[in-house]
């Protein structure tokens, strides 16, 4: 039986936060590499609705990343160098 490829959707993106001033509200910058398209935001949620443009459903929300203190899961990597839990 031979082998098919599933096609696979693959989505780049640059992600750049800043604050102005100590204290001052995190702001950012997205670019969606393949067709350089770009948005600014002030929120996460902003942000993630950009992503959701070029990625239909993924639409996780930011507890889906903490834990039960609401701190960021830790992420490592492997040897392939892709992210792993």
């Amino acid at each position: 039986m031979p082998f098919r490829h599933q096609p696979v959707q693959l989505e780049t993106f640059i992600v750049r936060i800043w604050r102005e001033a100590s204290g001052s509200a995190w702001r950012g910058k997205i670019i969606h590499l393949p067709d350089r398209a770009t948005r600014d935001f002030g929120t996460l949620a902003q942000a993630g609705a950009f992503i959701a443009l070029y990625a239909p459903g993924v639409d996780q929300s930011v507890e889906a990343f903490t834990d039960s203190e609401g701190t960021a899961d830790s992420v490592h990597d492997d040897a392939s160098g892709d992210p792993t839990e």
